[in-house]
């Protein structure tokens, strides 16, 4: 939620001005043709006073080697900046990238009369589409243990889905 937010965000920042309309069809068409990985900014990064770690894909630093492998970088405002799409693989940003092809194909149909804005949100295919999907339901005995033991079970499927992809 929050990556779509500053992506929407970016978008009001180019065209502030625009109707609402305007910000959907230019948010699909400006978001399709992005030269990932360069990272979307809503503001530059900036370092701060704190010992804290800031994104940077340029940094020599060994532990934050990780920041230059981001595929999709969307960088968060405040400091300290961090990528808010660390998770993007391969195979999601393929998707990603499709369906903002998608998208834009629709808005551009609706902004010039041959399609409407409910098309956008037709329901998805995505059971027909994909024959095998995997669903994995993380459950704990308590909130403190949950976030626990969710970030680390999202970890591991991070670094399945990346075995996997090789």
């Amino acid at each position: 939620g929050v990556a779509w937010a500053m992506l929407v965000a970016r978008i009001c920042q180019l065209y502030p001005n625009a109707i609402a309309g305007a910000i959907v069809s230019k948010f699909f068409r400006i978001m399709y043709k992005w030269e990932w990985p360069q990272p979307v900014l809503l503001k530059p990064i900036e370092d701060g006073p704190l010992q804290v770690r800031v994104w940077n894909p340029k940094c020599d630093i060994m532990v934050y080697h990780g920041d230059r492998f981001h595929l999709m970088p969307i960088i968060t405002p405040a400091y300290p900046s961090m990528c808010a799409t660390h998770n993007v693989t391969q195979s999601t940003k393929k998707i990603i990238e499709e369906e903002f092809i998608r998208a834009a194909d629709i808005a551009d149909k609706v902004m010039v009369g041959a399609g409407k804005w409910s098309d956008l949100f037709a329901k998805h295919d995505f059971f027909q589409r994909y024959r095998y999907y995997l669903q994995i339901i993380a459950t704990s005995d308590s909130q403190e243990r949950q976030l626990k033991w969710s970030g680390m079970v999202e970890s591991r499927i991070r670094h399945l889905i990346s075995k996997l992809e090789n």
